[in-house]
Order: structure tokens, then sequence, then C-alpha cells
């Protein structure tokens, strides 16, 4: 809720975009259907509460796919790619998001990069239905209450900062260079799905990190395989030219920061237990 609540004045002073109306309606539907059903007594100990517990979930998708008319408003279609280009050419020497498939192109190790990639879609619900029905209720809530932190600071980052990446700036390695069938997947969701303006910092290592972190604290049986998925993740993004080293850098950084502080802050936040569901 905080979140439509801050992003909502950046809507109401550019009413005259065509879309922001909308997106404006939006938000206050969104923020009066939280409040109510917090107040609705009648749905507690409910299936529906059960359920509602997940509402996060698909609000992260919905934020992302605004995020570009945000920043749009916010900055006019102006994008700090140069900033970040100049950052990982400085560390570098080079632009690795463009350079490292051309130099090293190895297919199978590009399909396994990007298998962890598209992984991405499934990691967070992936821990948030372990640990809501395997573990205790209080570890999926402190859980999803860090990676929900790690997603809206990276959005508030793309409304303050936008970023394109390297997917839009620089000519994309060939897709038979970086892998043999999932690179087709991945620009194909990516033509569809994607936000311009939401590369720095990489929301997918920032919230991938921290889910892993979660599963170290609370699934450790679940964060084993997470070891397998995330590194190459992270590097994928670098080498199928989705994101700068730079991004990935300050992804890492805040999912450090989320899982430890982040975590810590939420830990002190009282939860409400769920009445049980009745049977029928």
């Amino acid at each position: 809720m905080a979140y439509l609540i801050v992003t909502l004045p950046v809507l109401l002073l550019h009413l005259d975009h065509p879309d922001a109306v909308l997106l404006v309606l939006l938000h206050l539907a969104g923020i009066a259907a939280l409040v109510a059903f917090r107040r609705a007594e009648r749905f507690r100990g409910s299936r529906l509460e059960v359920w509602f517990d997940f509402y996060p979930l698909p609000m992260f998708a919905l934020f992302y796919s605004e995020v570009e008319v945000l920043n749009h408003l916010s900055h006019g279609g102006r994008m700090f790619d140069p900033w970040i280009q100049g950052m990982d050419q400085r560390l570098f020497g080079c632009q690795p998001s463009r350079d490292w498939a051309r130099h090293w192109s190895v297919p199978v190790l590009g399909e396994y990069l990007h298998l962890g990639y598209f992984s991405y879609y499934f990691l967070a619900p992936t821990l948030a239905f372990t640990l809501r029905f395997r573990r205790s209720f209080v570890a999926y809530q402190r859980a999803i209450a860090c990676v929900a932190l790690s997603f809206y600071v990276s959005f508030l980052f793309f409304i303050l900062m936008p970023v394109a990446g390297p997917y839009y700036s620089f000519p994309p390695p060939d897709v038979n260079q970086v892998g043999i069938i999932l690179p087709r997947l991945v620009r194909w969701l990516l033509n569809r799905g994607s936000s311009v303006g939401a590369a720095f910092p990489s929301s997918h290592v920032a919230v991938s990190v921290t889910v892993w972190i979660m599963a170290m604290r609370y699934h450790s049986k679940l964060s084993v395989i997470y070891a397998f998925i995330v590194p190459a993740l992270a590097l994928g993004t670098i080498y199928g030219g989705y994101h700068y080293a730079t991004d990935v850098m300050a992804g890492l950084l805040l999912s450090v920061l989320v899982g430890t502080l982040g975590h810590r802050w939420v830990s002190t936040l009282r939860v409400e237990a769920p009445r049980p569901v009745p049977q029928p």
C-alpha cells in the first residue's frame, strides 16, 4: 500500500498524460481494496484470507508494468545509460554486457545462464508457497516482506533514475552465440513485457538474491537448489546483454542490505497469525 501512495503524486502531477488518469484510479482502487479487506472481519479465517496472503506476487508484476510510464513522467524520456556505461568502462575497461558474449561464445554455457535468468519468474512464488504451506507463517511473512522490499526499492530507482539497459542501447549479441533455445524465449518475453528504464539496479538480481537469502534463513533445502540457479541468473543478465555489470552489482548490494538490515527491521513488526480455516 505504501508504494501505491508514494507513487501517486507522480501521476497526479501529470494528469494530461493519456495513461495517468487510469493509473490514478487503479492506485486509488488498490488502496481502497487493501484497506477494506484488512478491516473486513468476515474474511478472517476463511480460504479467501489464505489466498489474500499471496496478493503481493501479482502486484509485483502490475507495478513493474507501470514503471515505464512513471519514469517517463518523471524525466520526460531521459535515460541515464551513459552514466552507467561509464561506470562499467572504468571498472572493467570494456562493456561486459556487450563484449563478454562476443569474446566467449559458448552456447551450452549460455543456455545454462539463460535457464537461470528464466527461472527468475518462479523463484519468489516457489519460496512463498513453500513457506506458507510447509513452514511457519511468521517465516513466510518475513520472507515475503523482504522480497517485497527488494521489489519496491528497485521500482523507486527505476522511476527516479531510469536506465534502459544494454538490450536497448547496444546491438544484442547473436542469439546463437549466447545459447540454443532459451535465449529466444527470453527475448520473446522481453520484447512483449519489458518496461524500458527498469535496468538499474537489476531487480532480477536484487529479488533473486533476496529470495536466496530468505531460503538460507528459513528453508535450507530450497536454498541448495537456488545455489545452482541464482549465480547463473546474475551472470546471465550480463552475458545475454540484458543488464550492465553495474546494474548487477547494485542489485547485489540492495539484496544484501535487504537480507540483513531489511530483515532485521521486518522482524520487529508484529505478525498476526491467521485463524484456522474451517473445514467443510
